[in-house]
């Protein structure tokens, strides 16, 4: 595979306006002259921005030309709330919608890789524009999933969840969460302590924590709080199962901390034409930062691979 300098990812990075709201998106053309034809959007989740997870799609790059936006409220970009609407899952799926039209040719082919909620939202989008289904190329889940249910909460600490969720997409709740509990005196001291994030800090050296914290800190410190507590609320609520998308798509699952992949999988079986579970090489629900292509090889298997040489027909 063709090596990506980390500085190339920055020369990609180019101003977004969506109804007044100010963001970036990240546009670099495929690294093989076979792949050049072949466009893939790629859709971060929850709590997450384009450097987060350059390393993937630098590395996607072997494939085809990246096309990823940011989404509303996350990755520096201002939220749903200043346009005086709230972030629901239907705001995001016309949102992708509008950034599309935008930037694709009419009826232009393209590959989604949608990365747990961003995967959700590039579910609904298909679901409410379903004329977009026959340009879908490949569809790809990477630990997505398309119902609340896959959660594996208990139920005591699923009602704890959403309650701390529905606290913190209020403003006073939001204040008090960004600058009481995610402020950086906070994080250094207690983030990867408690169990949700401790999985992050597993077998890593005291300079390598020290680099990850860091990271998280800006994450915390970019997004907006509201629009994190809110989407995920509408992470537990949803419910996409009832409705059929005309495509195939394939699931990328891990050994998750957060979601029943069983159960995720029979829920694709239902929704899409076919399903396929895939296993990527990792030990939780994914990094919280790929930024070396390296680590992207731990995600984008020997399997997956192959799906997008077969698309581009190209033979290493």
């Amino acid at each position: 595979m063709t090596k990506n300098k980390k500085s190339d990812f920055y020369e990609f990075i180019e101003e977004l306006d969506y109804q007044g709201l100010k963001g970036r998106l990240w546009r670099a053309p495929a690294l093989k002259p076979q792949a050049k034809d072949h466009l893939i959007i790629f859709i971060y989740g929850n709590h997450s921005s384009l450097e987060r997870v350059r390393g993937v799609n630098q590395y996607l790059r072997n494939f085809g030309e990246i096309l990823m936006v940011d989404l509303p409220g996350f990755g520096g970009m201002d939220s749903f709330y200043k346009l005086g609407k709230k972030p629901t899952l239907d705001n995001f799926a016309h949102y992708l919608h509008d950034v599309l039209k935008a930037h694709l040719k009419p009826n232009q082919k393209f590959s989604i890789v949608g990365f747990c909620f961003g995967f959700l939202i590039a579910s609904r989008f298909l679901q409410l524009y379903p004329t977009w289904q026959p340009r879908i190329r490949l569809n790809i889940s990477v630990v997505g999933f398309l119902s609340g249910r896959s959660f594996i909460f208990k139920r005591i600490r699923r009602h704890m969840y959403i309650l701390g969720c529905w606290l913190v997409a209020n403003r006073l709740g939001a204040f008090v969460f960004r600058y009481l509990i995610v402020n950086s005196w906070m994080l250094r001291c207690f983030y990867g302590k408690n169990t949700l994030s401790k999985s992050k800090f597993v077998n890593m050296t005291k300079a390598q924590k020290q680099a990850l914290l860091d990271i998280e800190i800006e994450l915390w410190h970019n997004n907006h709080i509201r629009t994190w507590g809110y989407t995920l609320l509408e992470m537990f609520k949803s419910d996409l199962v009832n409705c059929k998308i005309q495509t195939n798509a394939y699931h990328l699952a891990s050994p998750d901390q957060y979601f029943d992949h069983d159960l995720i999988f029979k829920d694709m079986q239902t929704v899409f034409k076919k399903a396929k579970l895939i296993f990527m090489k990792l030990t939780n629900h994914a990094p919280t930062t790929i930024i070396d292509p390296a680590e992207a090889r731990r995600i984008i298997t020997g399997e997956v691979v192959s799906l997008f040489e077969k698309e581009i027909e190209v033979k290493s």
